[in-house]
């Protein structure tokens, strides 16, 4: 195979796995409101990891997934204990718990100079380099690491999620009917506290331990602005996360922008965000505005129906005129065009009148406003 080719496809796998693995998990995140749990986590595994290579001295992925898994827990646990206590509000837990953490793991990492851990892989990670680090085993090249660390991670967590499908979807729509019936909720919490540590763990050398909260995160809130069902919502993250990691290596090409390629990535994370909030035929922006419009002009004819109900008759001019009804002759005209075209009010030569299946419309709007 062509070296470049090899490396793109390389590149573009790695980038994959990532999104996919932090999909998977995200989604549930964003749904139970835990999104800046994610991002502590993925903060506060720094100090597991320095720690984890403070005792051993070795980079090997299994120290490093083991420390920040052990740090991800201990977040969360810290998180809920001052919670707990009833004097501090989860979000000033995490505020307070994230940082410290992270803070620390920056202090042990800078105790050992001699090692290619440092605080730029920390903060945006190095994916360009992943097709060079190969995994050897006996002696054979067995392609590059990350590819199957993240691959192990991205299987693990499909499989918590085909496995624990019900128990994770009933303890997050409603822990409360969860815990009647035997379900656990805290179980089920940390089991997903720790998917989303070893997710972490096994991204953070790709594109970094604060890049991984855009993966985490932004693929699944732009799946719950297109789909009101769990498993739709889970097949779009990961879709998003797919397009994000596909036009992010595009953009970060040298004769585009010539960027590190997880940055790239993480961008167009919430570039397509923005897209989706804007044009989602059901949560979009403009569509949301589409539909405001929408009420806003039936419910002024309702009333201007309801009001020539009660008058018999108006003139159109009066209609039109910003005094009677504050509205602009525009509007003013849209409203009584649209009530003529349904046959609720008849214009002769300027002066309105209601018809009888205006008369029938009024009767069910002051019973429906009645009830």
């Amino acid at each position: 195979m062509d070296a470049e080719l090899y490396y793109v496809l390389m590149l573009l796998l790695t980038g994959g796995l990532v999104a996919v693995s932090c999909a998977l998990t995200g989604t549930f995140l964003v749904l139970r409101r835990m999104s800046l749990v994610g991002d502590a986590i993925s903060h506060a595994v720094l100090p597991g990891i320095g720690l984890g290579f403070a005792l051993t001295y070795s980079r090997h992925s299994l120290v490093m997934l083991i420390g920040a898994t052990a740090a991800g827990l201990a977040t969360v646990w810290l998180i809920e204990l001052l919670h707990r206590s009833r004097r501090v509000y989860e979000d000033a837990a995490i505020a307070i718990v994230f940082p410290a953490l992270f803070a620390l793991g920056v202090v042990v990492i800078d105790q050992f100079p001699y090692t290619d851990l440092d605080t730029d892989c920390v903060f945006q990670g190095d994916l360009s380099s992943v097709p060079d680090r190969s995994l050897v085993i006996g002696g054979v090249m067995m392609g590059p690491q990350a590819v199957w660390v993240l691959g192990a991670a991205a299987l693990i967590n499909l499989a918590m999620v085909l496995v624990f499908y019900k128990e994770l979807k009933l303890t997050t729509f409603d822990p409360a009917l969860a815990e009647s019936l035997g379900f656990a909720p805290r179980r089920m919490h940390y089991l997903l506290m720790t998917a989303v540590s070893i997710t972490t763990v096994a991204a953070f050398e790709s594109v970094g331990a604060i890049l991984v909260v855009s993966f985490l995160i932004v693929p699944a809130a732009t799946g719950y602005l297109t789909t009101n069902r769990l498993s739709r919502m889970l097949m779009a993250a990961v879709g998003f996360g797919l397009l994000a990691t596909l036009s992010g290596y595009l953009v970060a090409r040298p004769e585009v922008l010539d960027c590190n390629p997880a940055g790239a990535m993480a961008m167009m994370t919430g570039f397509w965000f923005g897209v989706v909030w804007l044009v989602s035929p059901r949560h979009g922006l403009v569509a949301t505005l589409r539909r405001r419009r929408k009420l806003a002009r039936r419910f002024a004819a309702d009333l201007f129906l309801i009001h020539l109900q009660k008058a018999g008759t108006l003139q159109e001019a009066a209609v039109l005129s910003h005094e009677r009804f504050g509205w602009s002759a525009a509007f003013g005209q849209r409203i009584m065009s649209d009530l003529e075209d349904r046959g609720l009010l008849s214009n002769q030569g300027g002066v309105l009148t209601i018809t009888p299946t205006g008369e029938a419309a009024v009767t069910e709007l002051e019973r429906g406003y009645r009830a």
